[in-house]
């Protein structure tokens, strides 16, 4: 398993919140630490849904050089995102700057290999071998140019670039949905 000691806050998102954001890495880097906070985000993170993927399986296969063989999803946590690309590809790689957050995906998937390291710094991919890149609401965590130069040296020829997010508009336990639809209206 890799190391990181720190992840990095896009400039420009520094810049535009520079009162209330975060400031630092250390800051931005506990967001996601602890090992109770890890458990949480596991627990109670929404789950993307499949439509999500077929979107960009659908994409992926127009492509005349796209493949099933390496995806890699960065800033994966706990595995929302990580976890229905392995039923997708033979094999899956999942990045996170957090160790307690991959501590926290599930164990015992043949075709997963997790790292701790830093979105921006892949060093433990091949250049060239991977078919897709995915981010799930981590883009703005990252320093984007950094990233999106990463993302394109490891991917194929033609490979598939995916960076996504979710518009929450129900939750997954009916009990806190409840209160959710309260707060919204």
């Amino acid at each position: 398993m890799g190391t990181s000691s720190s992840t990095h806050l896009d400039p420009t998102l520094k810049e535009m919140f520079p009162k209330t954001g975060p400031e630092t890495d250390e800051v931005i880097h506990s967001f996601y630490t602890g090992k109770q906070m890890a458990r949480s985000y596991a627990a109670y993170r929404p789950r993307y849904p499949a439509e999500i993927f077929d979107t960009i399986m659908s994409y992926h296969e127009q492509i005349i050089s796209s493949g099933h063989q390496l995806a890699v999803d960065v800033c994966c946590g706990t595995g929302q995102s990580t976890l229905p690309l392995t039923k997708l590809f033979h094999q899956v790689v999942g990045v996170d700057v957090s160790e307690d957050q991959i501590e926290n995906m599930p164990k015992g998937i043949p075709n997963l290999t997790t790292y701790v390291g830093l979105a921006e710094d892949l060093n433990m991919i091949e250049s060239g071998t991977v078919d897709l890149v995915t981010i799930a609401t981590g883009l703005h965590w990252v320093n984007t140019k950094k990233f999106l130069l990463e993302a394109k040296r490891v991917l194929k020829p033609g490979g598939t670039f995916a960076a996504y997010t979710w518009l929450m508009d129900q939750l997954d336990d009916a009990e806190a949905n409840k209160y959710y639809r309260q707060v919204l209206e």
